[in-house]
């Protein structure tokens, strides 16, 4: 049993020595994630280093810093990756949501009111706004929609992988068109 608490203290001395910079390393300029997402890789892969380190513990300082680092490179990675998929997901819902299976958003159909409430002059707006939503560009269009279904700006850049203040831009133009094409009345 020596041996055992014998490793499992030489385990607690690295982990108290690497923790702090693992979670550095996770929110340095190179990988750039959030403190509890550092927190989290540096986590998996000290519990990956527990589950080897029978095998690991004799190695020298230098090659266990080696292994951790290199551990908690692909656990970082594997943070980026899933950030990237949410927002690729994020993004098409919100496409989806905007121009996809809409009935209303097809030329020549009227809206449909289901709620048995709506007036015919509501559809009818209803109608003319999302037909005016078609008509702008895509990054406008889905700027104004994540605005309005009350996103922050930081929240809608994420979502479309953009920087805040482009986000913000693109916000401020699709506002700015939209208002100019129904002031217009004929959407160009």
């Amino acid at each position: 049993m020596t041996g055992h608490h014998r490793k499992r203290d030489e385990f607690e001395a690295f982990y108290r020595q690497w923790y702090a910079n693992g979670v550095r390393y996770g929110r340095s300029r190179r990988y750039r994630l959030q403190e509890w997402e550092a927190e989290a890789a540096t986590q998996e892969a000290m519990s990956h280093m527990w589950k080897q380190w029978e095998d690991i513990c004799e190695y020298d300082q230098d090659r266990l810093k080696a292994h951790f680092l290199r551990i908690l490179q692909c656990r970082c990675v594997d943070v980026i990756d899933g950030n990237v998929r949410q927002r690729r997901v994020a993004a098409h819902v919100a496409r989806d949501r905007i121009d996809g299976d809409d009935p209303a958003l097809s030329r020549g159909r009227e809206a449909q009111v289901t709620d048995g409430e709506a007036l015919p002059e509501t559809a009818y707006e209803i109608t003319e706004l999302k037909e005016l939503m078609a008509r702008l560009p895509e990054q406008q269009r889905l700027s104004v929609q994540l605005e309005h279904d009350g996103y922050p700006a930081a929240e809608r850049a994420m979502v479309k992988g953009i920087s805040e203040n482009l986000e913000r831009q693109h916000l401020a133009r699709g506002r700015a068109k939209a208002k100019r094409m129904r002031d217009e009345g004929t959407g160009q």
